[in-house]
């Protein structure tokens, strides 16, 4: 019986180990609360050996002062407990941004919960703090050698997932994209270990709220000058328009039904009568953070940073005295947002990273309502800009199981090698249609709201670039290649309207329809908007709706900055 009671006596090589657990524990929480981790033995097995090699690397370098470095450590485990408790997934990006900016009111809300994150957290330190006075009697260190074993081991580690990492974009892309798409996955599944995850979306959101700061300062109320709005114009109330602009993601245009696939995967919109269709559309990027600016400013390939000093069109949209609102289902930090997100009425977003694995796009649906109520009430025009989650990698992840029409599906499949193994391929292009099929559904959700509107108002929908299924070249997956093929920047452009602005601008929508196989890109799509609202600017003196308006030659930026001609790609 004594011999059974001394396993439980703490001496100080146990209590050292058990400080070492106490430091690796708080990573299962990741573990259990990400979905895309949990699901995936391999991907769980892989993070809690990162987990447990950081903690050994702390006992490396740390020496004598190991156990110090891991108190330090464990100060940021209330922040992961409570992130759990609270919200039911990992400290993100987006649970930071929400937790600066939440109000006392509903700090209050939820104190029961708080009393027991307090509770978790007080006994979680008392065993880390009694098991460290043991340790302190007579400390103990790790010899060099097995410190010397657990650099090499963490290094190699973090070596053998960076070199999968730079085999996986796709086979055409420079030594410098794999490079820096290796650097950069490794990194963050790096910043999935606790407490590295609190202090990298902590120091994210300072360094956005640095940059908006910024930019704000900088561009201030924009540099656009308006001629004529119809506020100017002094359009009755009911005239006003609201007009909405969809940010779509990853959008192969030779997927979407209205444009010719046999498959069924826009029903909904193809039985919409009141719609526009434009034909001939090219991204000009290969990369969101590239392409957004394009989309919602006078930003163009040859002159990128033309936003920083001009804004976007927020800004353009705030001083023709539109109510402005931003809505948005993935993180949307570009700074070009965050300059912009400060100037808009209302603002929501979800804060998801495109790597979330429960993210669908009608989340947007009940702000959109609560917004438009809130338009209708105050009669003024509007422009509301929704970005999406689309069809970004993982696709099953883009939609619920009840859009899933097409199968068999890479749902199952818990590795990124396994869902673009080219054993795969059919249902990987199943899972890319079921996500298609989804947005349908949401566009289709939107255009009911605009129907029943009795203002005019209308939505145009543009995805910020397109996607390789290997359809073209095997090799050819995913996005953000230097040197695209076509399907990856050949994009869908619709404009949806309703019988209000229809009945008010029918010159317009027949010059629309007239241009609708004129070959554009999104830089064409700012002035489109302008034009669109009734708004008049000498900063956007023409767009395609115009019937002035004459085909440009076309290019892309790529994710090295290089400007290339966009419509060499269709060759």
């Amino acid at each position: 019986m004594k011999a059974f009671f001394r396993l439980f006596q703490l001496t100080p090589r146990r209590a050292y180990l058990l400080m070492a657990l106490l430091c690796w524990l708080p990573t299962w929480i990741i573990v259990l609360s990400d979905k895309q981790t949990s699901e995936s033995i391999f991907l769980s097995s892989a993070l809690l050996v990162l987990a447990a090699l950081c903690v050994g690397m702390l006992g490396a370098i740390g020496g004598r002062i190991a156990p110090i470095l891991g108190a330090v450590w464990l100060l940021f485990f209330p922040a992961e407990v409570a992130s759990y408790v609270l919200a039911g997934e990992p400290v993100s990006f987006g649970l930071v941004q929400a937790t600066f900016q939440t109000n006392s009111g509903e700090l209050m809300e939820l104190f029961g919960l708080y009393i027991v994150i307090a509770a978790i957290t007080l006994l979680y330190w008392f065993m880390y703090y009694w098991a460290f006075l043991v340790w302190k009697k007579r400390p103990i260190v790790l010899s060099a050698k097995i410190r010397s074993a657990i650099a090499v081991a963490f290094f190699l580690f973090l070596g053998a997932v960076a070199v999968q990492m730079y085999k996986l974009p796709n086979k055409r892309s420079t030594v410098a994209f794999k490079l820096d798409f290796a650097v950069t996955y490794t990194a963050s599944k790096l910043c999935k270990v606790f407490p590295i995850d609190i202090l990298y979306n902590t120091g994210r959101y300072i360094s956005v709220r640095r940059e908006e700061r910024f930019y704000s300062k900088q561009i201030g109320d924009g540099a656009f000058e308006i001629t004529s709005s119809p506020i100017t114009e002094q359009m009755p109330a009911s005239e006003y328009p609201i007009v909405v602009f969809i940010i779509g993601e990853t959008g192969n245009v030779s997927h979407w039904q209205l444009y010719g696939y046999e498959r069924t995967t826009t029903p909904l919109l193809a039985q919409r009568e009141r719609m526009i269709i434009f034909s001939d559309v090219l991204s000009t990027a290969t990369l969101t953070s590239i392409a957004v600016p394009m989309m919602i400013s006078r930003s163009t390939p040859h002159d990128f940073k033309r936003w920083q000093h001009e804004g976007s069109l927020i800004h353009l949209f705030n001083k023709a005295g539109f109510l402005t609102a931003w809505l948005g289902n993935q993180a949307s930090n570009f700074a070009i947002v965050r300059a912009s997100s400060n100037k808009v009425d209302y603002y929501f977003n979800t804060g998801k990273d495109v790597e979330n694995l429960v993210s669908y796009d009608t989340v947007m649906l009940a702000p959109l309502d609560d917004y438009l109520t809130s338009v209708v009430e105050r009669k003024q025009p509007a422009c509301i800009v929704m970005h999406t989650m689309g069809s970004h990698f993982r696709y099953d992840a883009r939609y619920p199981i009840e859009f899933e029409c097409f199968t068999p599906t890479t749902r199952s499949y818990k590795t990124t090698n396994s869902v673009l193994h080219p054993s795969n391929h059919k249902a990987l292009i199943n899972s890319y249609d079921n996500s298609i099929l989804y947005t349908d559904f949401f566009l289709n959700e939107v255009a009911k709201r605009i129907d029943e509107l009795d203002r005019p108002a209308l939505f145009l929908y543009a995805p910020d670039h397109g996607e390789g299924l290997g359809e073209i070249d095997p090799r050819a997956l995913l996005h953000g290649s230097e040197h695209p093929l076509r399907d990856e920047l050949q994009i869908p452009l619709i404009i949806v309207y309703n019988k209000a602005y229809e009945r008010l601008n029918a010159p317009l929508i027949r010059t629309l329809q007239e241009k609708r196989n004129t070959p554009i890109s999104i830089v064409d799509i700012p002035p489109l908007l302008v034009r669109l609202s009734g708004i008049a600017s000498p900063d956007f003196p023409i767009s395609v709706a115009d019937t002035t308006y004459r085909p440009r030659k076309r290019y892309y930026l790529s994710p090295n900055l290089k400007v290339r001609s966009a419509d060499d790609t269709l060759h």
